[in-house]
């Protein structure tokens, strides 16, 4: 979850900086960058609610 925070901050930064490209075509790098920055969170996002499934599962498993 750590790295989903971390993830999580630097999209939003990549919003400022799509922003910015539109001013700057220097920044283009940056926001290829961004967009799998943006993948990597969905990524994150898809594991920490499969980790969770997985868990509530167990759970209900266990009070059988």
């Amino acid at each position: 979850m750590l790295c989903c925070a971390v993830l999580c901050c630097a999209v939003l930064c990549c919003a400022v900086l799509c922003c910015a490209v539109l001013c700057c075509a220097v920044l283009c790098c940056a926001v290829l960058c961004c967009a799998v920055l943006c993948c990597a969170v969905l990524c994150c996002l898809i594991i920490s609610h499969s980790i969770s499934l997985v868990k509530s599962f167990v759970i209900t498993k266990q009070h059988k």
